[in-house]
């Protein structure tokens, strides 16, 4: 009886397996990283926005309750805002008739994050310190992505809290910078920097990048 060709090539259809493994995982990272905005997004229930007022109160005794709860509001209000005003910019691709696949692009979320971040940064907050941050490339996860770290005034970023309003399509999420493992978040100014020039010699180096943001304001 004459073999299949699959049964003669047992290796072929085991590289071919690892081959559609590697592009699945591929296609979570991309997803997980910037995806389309949804034609609906729910309001955020006030336990939600309460529990995130106590966890930026919590980043220090010198924050004062009353702009924890105002940047909590204002977060989840905001996020919600740019997603609807962005939808639709960047359809998804049409696989099939019934079948849709879309995501954003790194350049779509450093721009609804940049866009997160200068209006949170316009507000006036005594206790509070907000930072443009990325994670640049890397080889597990290889898209670039943008988002906001809050701190207590004057605190290092690893001590702060990570707001991403374009992770979960609009739906705010947070949660501790030292949590948030798929990853490594720094100071946006020092990012864009190696880009462009190159990483800095040590010598060129400051101490305080990982303290200070030094974004235009809005």
């Amino acid at each position: 009886m004459a073999k299949t060709r699959s049964q003669c090539d047992p290796d072929g259809r085991l590289a071919s397996a690892v081959r559609f493994a590697r592009m699945a995982c591929l296609a979570v990272l991309l997803l997980q990283g910037c995806a389309t905005p949804p034609h609906r997004l729910p309001i955020a229930e006030t336990s939600e926005r309460s529990a995130l007022a106590l966890s930026i109160m919590q980043l220090s005794p010198s924050v004062e309750t009353a702009e924890a709860g105002r940047l909590s509001d204002l977060a989840f209000g905001l996020s919600t805002r740019t997603a609807r005003e962005v939808e639709g910019i960047d359809p998804p691709v049409k696989l099939t008739r019934d079948l849709h696949f879309g995501f954003k692009t790194s350049s779509f979320c450093h721009a609804w994050a940049d866009r997160f971040f200068r209006v949170l940064r316009a507000e006036p907050f005594d206790s509070l310190e907000l930072h443009a941050v990325m994670s640049p490339t890397r080889t597990l996860h290889p898209i670039e992505h943008s988002a906001v770290i809050v701190t207590a005034r004057g605190r290092p970023l690893a001590s702060g809290l990570l707001l991403d309003p374009c992770r979960y399509e609009g739906r705010l999420y947070w949660r501790d910078v030292g949590d948030d493992r798929a990853f490594d978040w720094q100071p946006r100014d020092a990012v864009l920097w190696e880009k462009r020039f190159g990483r800095r010699p040590w010598y060129a180096q400051n101490p305080l990048d990982a303290l200070i943001q030094t974004a235009r304001p809005p």
